[in-house]
């Protein structure tokens, strides 16, 4: 190893050494409220969640370095979810999914009160969607016949399975009284998601009262997920000083 690579690697070592030992650590557990916004592939803007509200629950974890202001954080959410589903490019119907979503976040905090904080922070991560049940499906609406007679709707097969996809988010977070062991925590967050095209076709099985069945086409799950959400936390320190409640 020549001198200048040797003089850079322990430079960088005696950096890490430094770090402050001591750090707060906080836990927050709390529900979350997504208004969720799909873009089809076509450009058009499906409103996932207007009337109906996904329901979730969202898990944290902050480790803050004394005398930090910026720090990192990971978060945990999970919940439900309809989605709309594709047929040709048309919103064709939709599918109820199980999501689970874990972001890595840098955080930024800002003094706005004695002991409250405005925090500010940005993040990737991954989520992962498993589908449920069928809600509804467009396409029968055409025939009313047809979908007076329809008695199953289920999923026959999956080709292309991806249930794993890359996010991004950005949130703000109003923290109350940082000094206790316990404060509450209310914030809004935005998490984009970019659902891959070619991936995750779905064909439906459809059989009516007689046992008779029917084959539509492909539905496929494709465009951009938005999921606006609002949510309220349970900060907890689990410190053994009072005063600081560091570690």
């Amino acid at each position: 190893m020549k001198p200048g690579w040797t003089k850079a690697v322990c430079s960088a070592l005696f950096l890490l050494c430094n770090v402050h030992c001591k750090a707060q650590v906080e836990l927050s557990a709390g529900p979350v409220l997504s208004l969720s916004q799909y873009i089809l592939a076509s450009g058009k803007m499906e409103g996932v969640s207007a009337l109906n509200p996904s329901p979730g629950l969202s898990v944290g974890l902050n480790y803050n370095p004394k005398e930090l202001q910026f720090f990192p954080s990971c978060r945990f959410s999970f919940g439900q979810i309809e989605l709309p589903m594709q047929q040709n490019g048309i919103d064709a119907g939709a599918l109820t999914y199980r999501y689970f979503s874990f972001m890595v976040n840098g955080i930024y905090t800002i003094k706005v009160r004695e002991k409250r904080h405005l925090v500010l922070y940005s993040g990737i991560g991954l989520l992962y969607l498993k589908e449920e049940s069928i809600p509804y499906f467009s396409s029968m609406s055409s025939s009313s016949s047809f979908s007076k007679s329809v008695a199953i709707i289920s999923i026959d097969s999956i080709t292309n399975a991806l249930h794993i996809f890359p996010s991004a988010n950005v949130g703000i977070e109003y923290k109350g009284n940082s000094s206790k062991k316990f404060c509450l925590s209310l914030g809004f967050n935005i998490q984009y998601t970019r659902l891959i095209a070619g991936r995750n076709n779905y064909y439906l099985y459809v059989a009516d009262a007689k046992g008779t069945t029917y084959y539509h086409q492909q539905l496929s799950l494709t465009g951009n997920l938005f999921q606006p959400s609002f949510y309220l936390l349970i900060n907890y320190k689990p410190g053994k000083k009072k005063s600081s409640w560091y570690l």
